[in-house]
């Protein structure tokens, strides 16, 4: 499918490859000042950009994408301390490794932070060339990669487009709950007063009571945090097919958790 190509090629290429860096310089990129309106965050991203004209939200990866031409954006984000060891494994030597020939880099400083850019070109597997763009951010709370591909020499996506784009990158300060919750392949109605702890997208839910952690992040793992009590909610294959059976079967899963003594 269109979507996977999209999203496999750029984080093989970009992300994988171990994101790049664009420093771009703000005056020359933007003739407008961003409007918050205007900014769009993939769901479960505190992160978020204008994308260029043609491009749309994504529902298989968190970024934008034009199927038509193959063209996308990930944004990825990581702790803080991912900076120092992103930058370094993007020696060009390396990302030739990867198939991405380094044509220039730059150091720049967005509004939300210090930016690392690398512009390159790249064959598909198909041996149609590609443009990338590799930005690389670095803020108090989290780093940024955010990888770029388009056809080569496409109008639309030019140099100048995406560099607009990509210094639009906005930081909002918290995520929706409702932006997690939507990352789950199950609706989930109250929370009765648990708060989120954190969200495998398509996978899994980590409820807490305690405390609150206002800046978390989808992760592919579920991190240990001190709480008194926690709720982990996961879909799996199977179950009777008569509804009335649920609750027995929701007994039988309970009763095999090991350490538990007061069931009542």
């Amino acid at each position: 499918m269109i979507n996977g190509r999209i999203a496999s090629s750029i984080v093989r290429g970009a992300l994988a490859a171990a994101l790049a860096f664009l420093t771009l310089t703000l005056p020359a990129l933007c003739a407008e000042p961003v409007k918050p309106a205007d900014v769009l965050f993939p769901r479960g991203s505190r992160v978020g950009l204008v994308p260029p004209p043609g491009m749309i939200a994504s529902k298989t990866f968190p970024g934008f994408m034009d199927p038509d031409k193959n063209a996308g954006i990930v944004i990825r984000v990581m702790p803080p301390d991912a900076y120092g060891p992103m930058k370094a494994s993007l020696a060009d030597d390396t990302l030739k490794k990867q198939g991405l020939t380094v044509e220039k880099r730059e150091t720049l400083e967005l509004a939300i932070g210090k930016a690392d850019l690398i512009v390159g070109s790249e064959l598909s597997p198909e041996k149609k060339p590609f443009r990338k763009w590799l930005l690389l951010v670095s803020t108090k709370d989290l780093t940024a990669a955010v990888s770029v591909q388009a056809p080569a020499n496409d109008s639309v996506y030019s140099d100048a487009a995406v560099r607009t784009s990509l210094a639009s990158l906005t930081l909002r300060d918290k995520v929706p709950d409702t932006d997690y919750l939507g990352l789950l392949p199950f609706k989930v109605g109250d929370t009765a007063g648990f708060r989120i702890g954190n969200v495998i997208p398509g996978r899994a839910l980590l409820l807490i009571d305690a405390p609150a952690y206002p800046h978390m992040i989808a992760t592919n793992g579920l991190p240990e945090y001190e709480y008194n009590a926690r709720v982990i909610a996961t879909p799996a294959p199977g179950g009777p097919s008569d509804p009335n059976q649920l609750a027995n079967l929701a007994r039988h899963a309970f009763n095999s958790i090991d350490g538990i003594k007061d069931r009542h």
